[in-house]
């Protein structure tokens, strides 16, 4: 008797060893993410570009063609998104 009432109260006390580490995360959380990226602030606002995007004025149109010629030139070893493996 003594002993099934000695498992139990390990076998508690290793349940409850377990809900506190696995709740130690949830308590104490990590800040992966650095502190200037953790505010309200959208990034557009803080990116800017040393030169003026070239290809920005271009229409869908245009943008194709160049995607096209692009992909043509085999000694550029480009491989397009849909034939590319995962």
């Amino acid at each position: 008797m003594a002993i099934s009432k000695l498992l139990m109260f390990s076998g508690l006390i290793a349940f409850a060893l377990f809900v506190f580490f696995a709740s130690v995360p949830i308590l104490h959380p990590a800040k992966l993410i650095p502190l200037s990226w953790s505010t309200s602030k959208t990034l557009d606002n803080e990116i800017s570009a040393p030169r003026k995007n070239i290809w920005a004025d271009l229409s869908q149109s245009e943008s194709e063609e160049v995607r096209k010629f692009v992909f043509s030139k085999p000694d550029l070893n480009l491989t397009e998104a849909a034939k590319a493996s995962p």
